[in-house]
């Protein structure tokens, strides 16, 4: 995979740089800070990647009763 087709939807901006430059340090067996896929890690923030397909009972989660979020 190019970093050219990582992240197509992003404007070119020093976040998605830093990005894809981790993702190809990582992945690339030749350099110094590869990580085995064995050992790697992915982790998502609460965008909605990892919620079900009816998220209403877990966005409730972060909510207080009154509505106002927690």
């Amino acid at each position: 995979m190019t970093a050219e087709s990582l992240l197509t939807l992003w404007n070119d901006t020093p976040a998605r740089r830093a990005i894809t430059e981790f993702v190809q340090a990582a992945s690339a067996e030749s350099a110094p800070d590869f990580v085995p896929p064995e050992e790697r890690v992915a982790v998502f923030d609460n965008d909605g990647t990892l919620w079900r397909k009816r998220p209403i009972p877990i966005q409730l989660d972060f909510t207080h009763p009154d509505g106002a979020a927690s």
